[in-house]
């Protein structure tokens, strides 16, 4: 039981570690449209602000999902 496990929790650990940083990603790259890139405007940039905030969301629930995932029993 355990040897099946071990690759479903590795992936759950290094879900752990990418998510943060694209989480990371995603407000530099906020950052980086509001304060340095030229000629967009306010609706513009809260449209990028927005698909950003979707993505977080779908970042946060995916360490929970893999999770449930790796923790998941086979019944015979």
């Amino acid at each position: 039981m355990v040897g099946g496990c071990v690759g479903k929790l590795r992936a759950y650990g290094a879900s752990l570690i990418i998510t943060p940083i694209f989480m990371g990603g995603i407000t530099l790259l906020n950052y980086y449209l509001y304060n340095v890139a030229g000629g967009l405007t306010l609706p513009e940039i809260a449209t990028y602000v927005n698909m950003g905030s979707i993505i977080g969301l779908v970042l946060t629930v995916l360490p929970m999902g893999l999770l449930r995932w790796a923790l998941e029993t086979e019944e015979n």
